[in-house]
């Protein structure tokens, strides 16, 4: 079944402007001009990608047709993020006056017009190093959903994998800053974050990249048609159900964004939740039928239910004039192919050996396998302030409104 994943516009930053109700003179011109400067590299590197991505990939350079070569990038790009929040903190030890001494605005990644500037330096950081797991969530989606042929899909795949980790950690870390930001107060700016910077938006986004990569996992393991383990495919068909239902969970009660970027974003996942269901079903039938096909049988049952409920996504969709987003209708068709040849066969299987009568359900489906974790992201220098006995009066010592 072919892969379909989400993407999301980059957050463009504004030059900074200088708090005017705060005096820098004690900061050497040298230290601002160094500071400046690696924020730089790291906006050039940003505006690289938006430009890769807007263009559908048409400005693409010669790094970039090789693994080696987008390593590279992302590895340049990493590191000019992390060189320049060392940067910041260093600077921060000798002069704390520097974590409220200017406005940083970044344009929303769901489509509002609305600029919203804070008084905190973190508020920068946050915005790049949530560019660079939205980076790797774009890399991976323009590699497996339109570069990946019959002869580079094994690369591709394990490429893509280690990028949806890595962006998973990188989302995990944009929320642990968040919740610095809500226990430790910095500037006078007492705005809510714009809704992508959220916890909970960041939540969403974590549980999509590690779904994504669950799914390339659960894939590999379809295609190399293990024999050990009948389970396990079921096994881990059943926790892409699980992630994508945690995001779906997030959005419904916990995010309440109007943008159409997010709304398409949720759309997919809906159709992911209702799709990996059906499969995970499927799945299951091979764990128990030999040993018990009225139990297998009874997963065939369930089988027209479910294929109705994801069909009808695309019903919807037609009445209404309209495509799922990320060429969703893909994987609809995918899963009904699936399903539908499954259920031919055990039914075939059972008329003309076993003759099982169809058990009384409900069955569990094989607990769910954990392969995808994120990769562990990390700060590359602690904050003064989350260094203990040397905490610096910074400003206000009201707590953050909630998000």
């Amino acid at each position: 079944m072919a892969f379909r994943f989400i993407t999301l516009p980059l957050k463009r930053p504004m030059p900074p402007k200088e708090n005017s109700n705060v005096d820098l003179k004690s900061i050497p011109s040298d230290v601002i001009k160094g500071i400046q400067t690696k924020r730089t590299m790291c906006t050039s590197q940003f505006e690289l990608f938006c430009n890769v991505f807007e263009k559908g990939g048409k400005n693409l350079n010669s790094s970039w047709n090789t693994s080696e070569g987008r390593e590279k990038m992302i590895s340049n790009l990493v590191d000019a993020v992390n060189l320049y929040a060392t940067e910041v903190a260093t600077v921060l030890y000798k002069f704390p006056v520097f974590a409220y001494g200017y406005y940083y605005s970044w344009s929303s990644s769901l489509g509002s017009k609305q600029y919203i500037a804070f008084d905190d330096f973190r508020y920068d950081l946050q915005c790049m190093f949530f560019n660079v797991a939205v980076i790797l969530m774009n890399i991976t989606e323009k590699l497996l959903c339109w570069d990946m042929t019959p002869s580079n899909a094994s690369a591709l795949e394990k490429e893509g994998y280690r990028y949806l980790l890595q962006a998973a950690g990188f989302f995990d870390l944009v929320k642990e800053m968040r919740e610095d930001v809500r226990v430790f107060s910095v500037g006078i700016t007492k705005l809510d974050p714009p809704e992508e910077m959220t916890i909970n938006f960041l939540e969403f986004c974590y549980f999509i990249a590690l779904a994504q990569a669950q799914e390339i996992g659960t894939t590999k393991a379809v295609e190399n048609d293990l024999k050990g383990d009948k389970a396990l495919v079921a096994k881990l068909s059943h926790q892409v159900l699980k992630l994508y239902e945690e995001a779906k969970n997030v959005a419904e009660s916990r995010i309440t964004c109007s943008q159409e970027i997010y709304f398409n974003i949720l759309k997919l996942v809906q159709v992911k939740v209702d799709v990996f269901r059906a499969l995970t079903f499927s799945h299951a039938v091979s764990t128990v039928f030999e040993s018990n096909p009225s139990e297998g049988m009874w997963f065939v049952s369930q089988f027209d239910k479910l294929i109705k409920i994801v069909v009808n996504h695309r019903d919807q969709a037609r009445i209404k004039k309209r495509k799922i987003p990320f060429r969703g209708d893909d994987i609809i068709q995918g899963c009904c192919t699936i399903v539908q040849r499954n259920q031919e066969r055990w039914t075939r299987i059972n008329s003309m050996v076993h003759r099982a009568k169809t058990a009384t359900g409900p069955i569990s489906l094989p607990p769910p396998m954990v392969l995808a974790q994120k990769k562990e992201m990390k700060l590359p220098l602690a904050f003064p302030h989350q260094v203990v006995d040397n905490t610096p009066k910074l400003s206000s010592k009201e707590e953050q409104p909630p998000e």
